[in-house]
């Protein structure tokens, strides 16, 4: 019964953690391209979703690792949780520093009047660690479900 709770928490924070911050690079784009009455929202949602992403991020890790200690421990699962896992902490590490990093720099960089053009090359960065986010989720989604055949 544990392991079936964790499992239902592990896809809820796994579904999260994707969901929250989906569309936040192309928001960012749009808000700024709307003009400067938006960002006040625009730091709230973004400050929102990169928190929620974060916390779902760290609890689907924590989560998986419980269902692999009642599992009998790394040994116990299939070549494919390995991966799933360690892509999994690569896509926290590339959401923090990337999606994460990159919004604190645009944030601060709205604080001290720069402009969208002077504030592109963050954006473009933003726009492709979340591709590279994105990706990493999908691949380590996949090699969770498909474990068996991986090993």
């Amino acid at each position: 019964m544990v392991y079936l709770v964790l499992r239902l928490l592990h896809l809820l924070f796994m579904a999260t953690w994707i969901g929250a911050v989906f569309f936040t690079s192309g928001d960012v784009r749009r808000t700024l391209d709307a003009g400067p009455s938006h960002l006040a929202l625009l730091r709230d949602r973004v400050g929102r979703s990169t928190r929620l992403a974060g916390l779902s991020g760290i609890l689907t890790i924590v989560t998986g690792i419980g269902m692999i200690v009642l599992l009998g421990g790394m040994g116990a699962v299939s070549p494919g949780i390995h991966i799933g896992l360690t892509i999994a902490l690569l896509a926290l590490v590339v959401g923090g520093a990337g999606i994460g990093g990159s919004w604190r720099k645009i944030d601060a960089g709205l604080g001290e009047g720069k402009s969208v053009a002077d504030l592109a090359p963050l954006l473009k960065r933003m726009k492709i660690a979340t591709m590279v986010f994105q990706t990493l989720w999908l691949v380590g989604l996949i090699a969770m479900v498909f474990r068996a055949q991986l090993g």
